[in-house]
């Protein structure tokens, strides 16, 4: 995982900046604007990505956050890196914020029975809710043939209005250093680009 592209690459930044993924996310968000407050590349293979909710949103609150994720690479054989959602599951009331990883079948997440799958083609675009539960399907064991890696660039993007909110802890690797946002101001800072 690469995290900040847009600060370092000038194809990732373009991307955020000049394509229509804003447009979508903030029409999809049903606001005004959108502010990148986290962004990836993803490489597979990786380790350690079962059912999770994504809790490294930036320094925001998970009403206003919306995570998507663009694929590079079709998904590997048996559709190995393909992501798979708990549908319904971002309504759950045993995870607690500050969760990554979890076990289906603890607090209410068994009420949640439906799953689905996305096979992306490149250039695919998936949004969902972050406190979804989803997993990256993995080979047995995690072992990762040649030729069954994909890449893809994701991250979170803020609603309108949103507030600064310095989670602290492990969110803190979220939060880029060198801005001035202080908790409960505007999300304003070119740090977190619109």
């Amino acid at each position: 995982i690469q995290r900040n592209m847009w600060m370092t690459n000038d194809g990732f930044r373009d991307f955020l900046y000049y394509s229509p993924l804003g447009h979508v996310l903030a029409q999809l968000g049903r606001t005004d604007e959108v502010r990148c407050t986290t962004d990836m590349l993803l490489v597979n293979p990786n380790r350690g990505f079962g059912w999770h909710q994504d809790n490294q949103n930036g320094p925001i609150g998970f009403p206003d956050a919306m995570r998507w994720w663009v694929a590079m690479d079709r998904c590997g054989q048996d559709d190995f890196g393909a992501p798979e959602y708990l549908l319904g599951s971002h309504r759950n009331q045993s995870v607690s914020d500050d969760a990554v990883f979890v076990k289906l079948e603890d607090g209410d997440l068994s009420t949640f029975g439906r799953k689905t799958k996305f096979i992306p083609e490149p250039g695919d675009l998936i949004i969902w809710n972050a406190r979804t539960i989803h997993r990256i399907v993995a080979p047995p064991e995690q072992q990762w043939v040649e030729g069954t890696q994909r890449r893809a660039i994701g991250g979170t993007v803020a609603k309108g209005g949103t507030t600064y909110f310095n989670k602290g802890g492990a969110s803190g690797i979220s939060d880029l250093a060198g801005h001035t946002q202080q908790n409960g101001e505007l999300l304003s800072s070119p740090y977190f680009p619109r």
